[in-house]
C-alpha cells in the first residue's frame, strides 16, 4: 500500500471532521526522535507540535520503557479507586505548585476538564 491509497481510504472511511489540512498530507509510517518517515521512505524533520503530541520525540526509549513498565503492571483503573502512580503524581504536582494549591484533579478529556473547571469556578472563585 502507498500514501495515495491511504489518503483515499482516509477520505472514504473517516468523517469529514477528521480533516487533513493539506491537499496531499504525508502518510507517516514510522518515526524516531524528531524525524518522521512516509510510506515511500522519505524522511522529514517533524516541526509539528500541539494537537495530541508531546515534546519528547517519537519512539523515545526512556518514555517507552516507563510506559511498558506501567502497562505491564496496570493499564487502566477507574478513578473511583486510588493507585500509587496517581497519588505520587498528585503529590509531586502539589509540591511544585505555588501558594495553597494542594489538590489535583486528573481528566481524560477536554469535556471533563471544562465541566470540572466550571464547577471549581462556581464554588471557589471570587470572580463569578
Amino acid at each position: 500500500m502507498n500514501s495515495e491509497t491511504v489518503r483515499k481510504k482516509h477520505q472514504d472511511h473517516l468523517f469529514p471532521a477528521v480533516k487533513n489540512y493539506y491537499e496531499k498530507p504525508i502518510v507517516v509510517s514510522k518515526a524516531k526522535g524528531a524525524r518522521v518517515e512516509d510510506m515511500e521512505g522519505i524522511s522529514y524533520l517533524d516541526f509539528f507540535g500541539g494537537i495530541l503530541t508531546i515534546s519528547v520525540g517519537h519512539a523515545n526509549e526512556d518514555v517507552n520503557r516507563e510506559v511498558i513498565a506501567q502497562i505491564n503492571n496496570l493499564t487502566h483503573v477507574s478513578s473511583l479507586y486510588p493507585t500509587l502512580p496517581v497519588v505520587e503524581l498528585a503529590e509531586k504536582l502539589v509540591n511544585l505548585a505555588p501558594g495553597k494549591l494542594d489538590k489535583c484533579f486528573f481528566t481524560a478529556s477536554r469535556s471533563e476538564e471544562r465541566r470540572v473547571g466550571k464547577e471549581c469556578r462556581s464554588r471557589w472563585s471570587p470572580y463569578q
